[in-house]
């Protein structure tokens, strides 16, 4: 999960069959996926296992996956990709992106988010990415972070009829953009 700097991690994987690193590995056909049974398969679909973030506004439950960069970053934008074969529903409908640059001790909301008000396109399609703005419009608070972590509120369930992909949170692939910060010259 570490390479040239990056650190890659998640609340959990799904016992080890889909690690982290394949979440960031830019590839539609492989995935990151966390244990299942941990989000409700009825409407609003939110996590029900217990997992937390307390976060400088308030705790926030939901199965998470993160990165570590060699320097801060100020991201302008995430793109997420859906893993195939019912991925849309493993989505996050409601989630929250936070930053910290003291190891995790403590963490800052940059970003609150639905996918239906802030994503282009309002839906997921699975193996196609998701372009959520973070630095602009309402619940946004972009500043330098180390370490950013991708928390699902709730899951997004395009077809109420099947629910049986829902019950965990992973994708094929998270991308973050934005600008690193601006330390001088050496």
């Amino acid at each position: 999960p570490a390479q040239r700097g990056y650190v890659a991690s998640a609340s959990h994987d799904n016992a080890g069959a889909s690690p982290v690193s394949l979440g960031f590995d830019g590839l539609s056909t492989t995935n990151w996926e966390g244990a299942g049974a941990r989000y409700a398969t009825s409407n609003p679909y939110a996590h029900t296992a217990g997992e937390s973030t307390t976060t400088n506004v308030q705790a926030r439950l939901g199965d998470w996956i993160q990165v570590e960069f060699p320097h801060k970053l100020r991201v302008n934008f995430l793109q997420f990709m859906p893993s195939g074969g019912g991925g849309d529903k493993r989505s996050p409908q409601t989630g929250v992106l936070v930053g910290s640059n003291d190891n995790g001790a403590t963490w800052t909301e940059v970003k609150l988010f639905d996918v239906a008000n802030d994503g282009t396109p309002t839906t997921y399609t699975a193996s196609t990415y998701t372009k959520i703005a973070i630095d602009s419009g309402s619940n946004s608070n972009p500043g330098y972070y180390k370490i950013y972590r991708l928390i699902q509120l709730t899951a997004a369930v395009k077809d109420s009829n099947n629910t049986s992909y829902i019950g965990r949170f992973g994708t094929s692939d998270l991308q973050l953009y934005g600008t690193e910060e601006n330390t001088g010259t050496p």
